[in-house]
C-alpha cells in the first residue's frame, strides 16, 4: 500500500537533503574507472545506489516544488508521472538533445558487452531503473540481476532542472562547524 503524500515538506530542505547525495555522486563520478576496473568494481554497486537515490530525491525536489506535497515511493518512472506536462517536456528536451548524445559512445560500449541493444528513451531509461534503489541497495540477496541502470548523469539533469525553476537554490549550502583545536572528537567517558 502507497503512503500519502507528506504535506509541509519545505522544497529547499529537500533539495538540500538531495544534493549531500549528488555531491558524493559527483566525486565518485570523477574516478577514471576505465584506467582503474577494480575500482568501478569496488563503488560500482555503492555508486549506483546513490545515483538512483539522488534521482529520486530530485524528482521528489519537483514534484514538491509544484505541488507542495513529497511523494513517497522509490519508482522514478512513478515519480517522473506525477511531474506537470511542461517539467517533463523539460527533462526529456534535455534526455534527447544533451544527454543521449553526450553518453552515445559509451552506452555503444555497452550494448556491444551486453550483446543487445537498450533503449535510449527516457522512460524506457526510468522504467528501467524503477527498483534499481530497492534491489542494489541489498545486493548480497542476489536478487538485482534484472536491473538495468544507466541513468548515472540523471541527476545532474534534474539539478539543472531544478536550479531553472529556483535559481536561488544554485545557492543553497549546508552550514558547518569547524571542529576547533583542542576540542575532543566524542564524549569523554566519566570516571
Amino acid at each position: 500500500m502507497r503512503r500519502a503524500p507528506l504535506r509541509n515538506v519545505d522544497p529547499r530542505a529537500l533539495y538540500l537533503h538531495a544534493t549531500s547525495f549528488y555531491h558524493v555522486t559527483e566525486m565518485l563520478s570523477d574516478l577514471d574507472f576505465d584506467k582503474d576496473p577494480q575500482s568501478a568494481a569496488d563503488v560500482g554497486p555503492a555508486y549506483i545506489v546513490l545515483s538512483a537515490l539522488t534521482s529520486e530525491l530530485f524528482l521528489k525536489c519537483l514534484i514538491c516544488i509544484e505541488t507542495g506535497e513529497a511523494q513517497t515511493g522509490h519508482h522514478l518512472s512513478c515519480l517522473y508521472g506525477r511531474l506537470s506536462q511542461n517539467t517533463q517536456a523539460r527533462i526529456k528536451e534535455i534526455w534527447d538533445n544533451d544527454l543521449v548524445k553526450y553518453r552515445a559512445s559509451h552506452w555503444d560500449k555497452l550494448e556491444a558487452a551486453l550483446g543487445r541493444k537498450i533503449d535510449r528513451s527516457l522512460l524506457a531509461a526510468l522504467k528501467g531503473a524503477d527498483t534499481t534503489f530497492e534491489k542494489m541497495r541489498y545486493g548480497y540477496e542476489n536478487n538485482n540481476e534484472d536491473v538495468e541502470f544507466y541513468l548515472s548523469d540523471f541527476p545532474r539533469l534534474l539539478g539543472r532542472v531544478i536550479v531553472e525553476l529556483k535559481p536561488e537554490y544554485a545557492q543553497i549550502r549546508r552550514g558547518f562547524s569547524e571542529v576547533k583545536p583542542g576540542v575532543p572528537l566524542q564524549k569523554q567517558k566519566p570516571d
